[in-house]
């Protein structure tokens, strides 16, 4: 029987993990499985879901995901619902049950609201519990310091040349579209 070469504490694990995890300050790519590559991905892109809009980005990661299993699997395979999940489809039914029964003026946007953001949250969730998703904690905290670091240039770029207190900000994409004056919503 083969022996351990090390000792198996958890402050090595990580140590060892950590340090073939990364090259540098750069995550290995190939390393990573495809879940950890997505939610890297989704993170970086932080700035960007910032100028479409919060409220579309489940939407679209569900869409996403609906895509990619009915092309790979011709099929969505997912077992049933936890009991979380199930009150999260729920409640986004009762905030659209709410917004009816309480506004004279039926508006579609309103109606979609609660499924955009808690049925699709509801959706993810089903998904990740169903495929038993696991993203380690090293990958999370790089790309949300990259993100981190790209605000911080974006910061000094608006401060310093386009002069910050005279800069008004440009509206989302989704603001845009449905012509409202708020801005970054």
């Amino acid at each position: 029987m083969r022996q351990q070469p090390y000792i198996s504490t958890p402050f090595y694990r990580n140590k060892h993990n950590h340090d073939s995890l990364f090259r540098g300050i750069w995550l290995r790519w190939k390393l990573l499985t495809q879940a950890e590559k997505a939610v890297c991905w989704g993170i970086i892109l932080i700035p960007l879901w910032w100028c479409i809009g919060w409220s579309f980005i489940p939407s679209l990661w569900v869409m996403g995901i609906a895509v990619y299993e009915l092309k790979k699997y011709r099929k969505f395979r997912l077992e049933t619902p936890s009991l979380l999940v199930t009150a999260l489809l729920l409640f986004s039914l009762y905030r659209a049950f709410t917004y009816i029964i309480n506004t004279p003026e039926i508006a579609p946007r309103a109606l979609l609201e609660p499924f955009l953001f808690w049925g699709c949250g509801g959706l993810l969730l089903w998904y990740i519990q169903s495929h038993n998703i696991r993203i380690r904690l090293h990958v999370v905290a790089w790309a949300f310091s990259v993100v981190i670091c790209t605000m911080f240039l974006w910061w000094l770029f608006f401060h310093f040349i386009l002069n910050e207190p005279f800069f008004t900000p440009i509206r989302s994409l989704s603001a845009t579209i449905l012509n409202k004056s708020s801005y970054l919503k």
